[in-house]
């Protein structure tokens, strides 16, 4: 579908559309989630730790680079004799909560 523009400032549509009715209500109610109900946190990747800007920023699921991590571990000989904390991810978690809190504050 197209959107053309006509003279006197009308607009018009060109092509096949579809209208799917949807109920916007329920999305609204329940955003913002928090990290913990989301399942994903902020990973900022920086050049070095005493630069303050970083170089990317993704969102990651703490739970899929725990299953990765055991992947290798299991399948790799160079990660064979790794330790994994397997209570990283609450830990993750809980300092998105308190940075949340701290920001928070800060801006009071």
């Amino acid at each position: 579908m197209r959107v053309l523009a006509l003279p006197h400032g009308q607009q018009v549509t060109h092509g096949a559309a579809v209208n799917v009715p949807s109920c916007v209500s329920s999305t609204v109610t329940c955003l913002p989630l928090t990290a913990r109900q989301t399942g994903i946190i902020t990973l900022k990747l920086k050049w070095r730790l005493r630069y303050k800007g970083n170089v990317m920023h993704q969102f990651i699921r703490p739970q899929a680079v725990l299953n990765a991590v055991n992947w290798l571990i299991r399948n790799n000989q160079l990660y064979c004799d790794q330790d994994v904390d397997a209570e990283w991810h609450k830990l993750c978690f809980d300092e998105v909560a308190e940075n949340k809190t701290i920001a928070k504050q800060s801006q009071n």
